[in-house]
């Protein structure tokens, strides 16, 4: 590495003079080993979040269908069929819920004009 340093060196004497080429090992220059153990630690503290946010969030989706399920077994023992109740199930927590008096002509699930 040394001779294409001084080859740069003396082809390009504006940009490359008074430089000198040197090889140092990875571990030298990120602090040896240290840095890779608090490397391991923030990457395995960071997948132990992930997996503790995942839990909590497949906790409360299931406490809801939980919740509902008093209400789709009143819906089918009722005789709702199959597809409006299975429709019900994943969007009643996306949707904004509308009030039963929409417009100003009280008819539920309509719009005037």
């Amino acid at each position: 590495m040394a001779a294409i340093g001084d080859a740069l060196a003396s082809e390009y004497p504006l940009t490359n003079g008074g430089w000198k080429i040197r090889l140092v090992p990875i571990r030298d220059i990120t602090g040896g080993d240290g840095f890779w153990v608090v490397i391991a630690l923030f990457l395995f503290s960071i997948g132990l979040l992930m997996a503790i946010a995942t839990a909590n969030v497949s906790n409360l989706i299931m406490v809801r269908a939980a919740a509902r399920a008093r209400e789709l077994a009143v819906r089918t023992a009722m005789g709702a069929k199959q597809q409006p109740v299975a429709q019900a199930i994943p969007g009643r927590g996306c949707r904004p819920r509308r009030s039963v008096r929409c417009c100003p002509c009280r008819r539920p699930g309509r719009h005037c004009g």
